[in-house]
């Protein structure tokens, strides 16, 4: 039995070393993660010949019980969203019988566009265990996969604050210490004098909060200046967590071991 899931996301892999400019085409391929085999279904289609989402499988050792697989899957999602920066929302889950690991898969769902990151599949993907971090990972899942700027900012927010919560002062001092890094974000704005203080009151509050205390901003979602204001926010908070994920853990808190070189290209 396996448990499967189809995602919405633009990832895409191959196990062909690129030469040149051209791009070898999507395939189906397995992806080891914390002892576990995951394989990226890339190439099937639905049952009209549409073309599909990519579906993520795993096989599961007790078909009565598997939410050890259930959990390993959103830990393994989440890694592969922080590692490669794309947005990855699970739209449709099962349980199928299949006993082949490489079957097609029964979990579909119908692809909509086209754009595709195309990436050479690691043999494994590698995170520190740390359980901290994996919770990072999954709140930058979270920003990464929704459309609003809004919820986006949060979760970006959240991410960061499980990152700081060992540095002296948490967040608040950590983001105060940040005064002038990537200040490319604010283009032609001006940045703010006290990057925390901007951060907490005219964005964490006001999105948790819709209805707030007299002469407090309040969050207007029909305007378009907040939703351009909260998606370039938004994407400061993306960078400062890849910032502070390797200040604390390190340039290698995620890795991918790579596939041995076919005998052919060595």
């Amino acid at each position: 039995m396996r448990y499967e899931v189809a995602v919405q996301t633009p990832l895409a892999f191959h196990t062909q070393r690129q030469y040149g400019l051209d791009l070898p085409p999507p395939e189906d391929v397995v992806i080891e993660f914390e002892g576990r085999r995951f394989v990226w279904h890339a190439t099937h289609t639905g049952p009209e010949g549409q073309d599909c989402w990519p579906t993520v499988t795993t096989v599961v050792a007790n078909g009565n019980d598997y939410k050890a697989e259930r959990v390993a899957m959103e830990r393994f999602l989440s890694a592969v969203s922080f590692y490669w920066g794309q947005g990855l929302e699970v739209v449709n889950q099962t349980g199928a019988g299949w006993p082949g690991e490489m079957d097609p898969p029964v979990a579909v769902s119908e692809r909509s566009g086209v754009g595709q990151h195309l990436h050479e599949a690691p043999l494994e993907l590698v995170t520190l265990a740390d359980p901290r971090l994996t919770r990072v990972m999954g709140y930058y899942r979270d920003g990464q996969a929704t459309a609003s700027p809004f919820y986006q900012f949060l979760a970006f927010y959240n991410a960061l604050d499980v990152a700081c919560e060992d540095s002296d002062g948490g967040l608040p001092a950590w983001l105060r210490a940040q005064a002038g890094v990537r200040a490319y974000h604010w283009g032609d704005d001006e940045p703010p004098d006290d990057l925390w203080t901007y951060i907490q009151d005219e964005n964490r509050h006001a999105v948790a909060h819709a209805v707030r205390d007299p002469g407090l901003p309040e969050l207007d979602p029909n305007d378009p200046g907040e939703r351009a204001r909260f998606y370039r926010d938004s994407r400061l908070l993306a960078d400062l967590v890849k910032d502070r994920v390797r200040e604390r853990w390190g340039p290698h808190a995620v890795s991918e071991r790579r596939r041995p070189l076919d005998v052919h290209e060595a």
